[in-house]
């Protein structure tokens, strides 16, 4: 077993892992916001407008897995910028309508 974790509080999450002489300290907020807000909606919609309504479909008419479109979708993970391109052109679609930036998103 590489350590132990340990909860402070309900806001962090500590986890030691010792490994050899060094050991490392790691929090883990778990109020961290997502890293992009997706436009779902515009997302599921270019989707559904291509044909694909299962979630296999979907993942397979964008080249990647479906844990990965799940990701995408629920703001979990923020895709590489070629990704993002090749998602974008196959739907259709601005990056900045799939992935608007904070300030468009405000707006």
């Amino acid at each position: 077993m590489l350590g132990n974790m340990t909860t402070r509080d309900a806001n962090k999450r500590t986890r030691r892992i010792t490994s050899g002489a060094t050991s490392r300290s790691h929090v883990i907020l778990a109020t961290t916001p997502p890293k992009l807000a997706v436009n779902k909606t515009a997302f599921l919609e270019a989707l559904r407008d291509k044909g694909a309504t299962t979630g296999d479909d979907q993942a397979r008419l964008l080249g990647c897995t479906r844990r990965n479109l799940d990701h995408y979708l629920h703001g979990r993970v923020e895709p590489k910028l070629t990704s993002a391109r090749r998602i974008a052109a196959t739907l259709g679609r601005d990056i900045d309508d799939l992935w608007p930036t904070e300030t468009k998103a405000a707006a």
